[in-house]
């Protein structure tokens, strides 16, 4: 039993400094990838950009520079896309012209909940009352610029008591659960 114990302990510290040895030698050899291409991607913007400003002869001084790489014009394409996306929502007849405008708080599947790695993710407790709180039990006043008041009509669309909305102003997503208590019974007040 003690050489089993034995034979275990050595093939455990084994297998411990293997680990840690590969992960310390794949760690370096990435980070020397990563900085090698930064390196050469910063070699290639420092020669085109030599290449801008070399000088030109003289007597072509006074002449406008003219760039000799042909550019794209992806305006409409970068219109089409943002419009696709939901960022623009009208468009000025006269003009032509965007008016930017981000949504109001809308509702999300509870799948997009905490999707947007840039949002920050919050839960919020609806109680039979009307009245919403936060989790610690602070009483949101403000519900149609966080929620949107139209939100909580939503409740068992996705679950029965459990309603997702983003906010784009915010950069947060709220998970709102219904609580058939009153605000009062909870709280005391």
């Amino acid at each position: 039993m003690n050489e089993q114990l034995k034979n275990l302990l050595i093939f455990s510290a084994g297998a411990i400094i293997g680990t840690v040895a590969t992960w310390a030698f794949v760690k370096t050899k990435y980070e020397q990838m990563a900085q090698d291409e930064i390196e050469e991607i910063r070699d290639l913007y420092l020669k085109k950009s030599h290449n801008i400003e070399k000088e030109e002869p003289d007597d072509q001084k006074d002449e406008p520079i003219e760039n000799s790489v042909v550019k794209e014009d992806h305006t409409e394409d970068y219109k089409k896309r943002i419009e696709e996306l939901g960022y623009m929502r009208q468009r000025d007849r006269e003009g032509g012209k965007y008016d930017m405008k981000i949504e109001d708080p809308y509702i999300i599947t509870p799948d997009e909940f905490g999707d947007q790695d840039d949002y920050e993710t919050n839960t919020l407790t609806y109680y039979s009352d009307g009245i919403l709180t936060d989790e610690t039990g602070i009483i949101v006043d403000n519900v149609d610029e966080v929620i949107g008041n139209d939100s909580l009509n939503h409740f068992g669309e996705y679950e029965d008591d459990t309603v997702f909305v983003r906010n784009d102003r915010h950069e947060c997503d709220y998970e709102i659960q219904k609580d058939t208590r009153k605000f009062a019974d909870v709280f005391g007040h």
